[in-house]
C-alpha cells in the first residue's frame, strides 16, 4: 500500500471478523480509508464496475472474486490476521448437560488429531463441505495460514479483548470495554 491509499473505498462486510482485520491494517498501516459494506458475493462485481478501490471479501469467495475480476485481481497476504472458531456453551451446556459437553469436547479433540494426521484428506472433507464454493487452488492457499489445534492461549484472550473493543466502538451491540489482564 502506498499514501495515496488514504481516503480510497473499500469492500467489505461490515460488522464481521474480516471488517475487524480491514480496519486493524489500515489503521496500523495510517490509512484512513472508508469501508462500504457489502455481501461477499456482491463485492466483486461492485469493484468491478470501479465503485471500490479494493476489496476484502471471505476466503470462500477469492475463486469467485478472481473469475469477476481477472488479471485485476490481486491478493495481499496479511500472515498477523488469524481466523479463529470460539466454542461457547450456555449455562445449561455446562450444568445439567455437562456430559453432552464433554463428549463434544471429545470429538472435537479427535477431529483435530485426524486433521494432524492427514492435512491432506482434511482439505479433500473441508472442500466437499463447501459444496464448491472454494476452488482446490484457493483451499491449499488458505492452507497455508492454517493452524489447527485447541487451546486458549494469552495470544488469544488478548486478541478476544481487541475484538470486543472494536465491536463496542463501532456501536454493534452495547456493553462495558475490556480491559487485557
Amino acid at each position: 500500500m502506498t499514501a495515496d491509499s488514504a481516503r480510497k473505498r473499500v469492500g467489505t462486510t461490515l460488522g464481521t471478523h474480516v471488517n475487524f482485520y480491514v480496519d486493524t491494517i489500515l489503521t496500523d498501516a495510517g490509512f484512513n480509508a472508508e469501508n462500504v459494506s457489502a455481501t461477499s458475493p456482491d463485492l466483486a462485481p461492485v469493484m468491478s464496475r470501479s465503485d471500490l478501490d479494493a476489496i476484502v471479501p471471505f476466503t470462500s469467495f477469492y475463486s469467485a472474486a478472481k473469475t469477476v475480476l481477472g488479471d485485476d485481481c490481486a491478493e495481499l497476504r496479511v500472515p498477523e490476521h488469524q481466523l479463529h472458531y470460539i466454542l461457547s456453551a450456555s449455562p445449561e451446556m455446562i450444568g445439567n448437560r455437562a456430559a453432552d459437553l464433554e463428549a463434544f469436547r471429545g470429538a472435537l479433540a479427535e477431529a483435530d488429531a485426524d486433521v494432524q494426521a492427514d492435512p491432506a484428506g482434511a482439505m479433500v472433507a473441508v472442500r466437499a463441505s463447501m459444496s464448491g464454493a472454494i476452488s482446490g487452488e484457493d483451499l491449499v492457499t488458505m492452507w497455508q495460514d492454517v493452524d489447527i489445534g485447541l487451546g486458549l492461549d494469552t495470544e488469544l484472550a488478548e486478541l478476544l479483548v481487541l475484538k470486543v473493543n472494536w465491536i463496542l466502538a463501532q456501536g454493534i451491540v452495547n456493553g462495558e470495554r475490556g480491559h487485557p489482564t
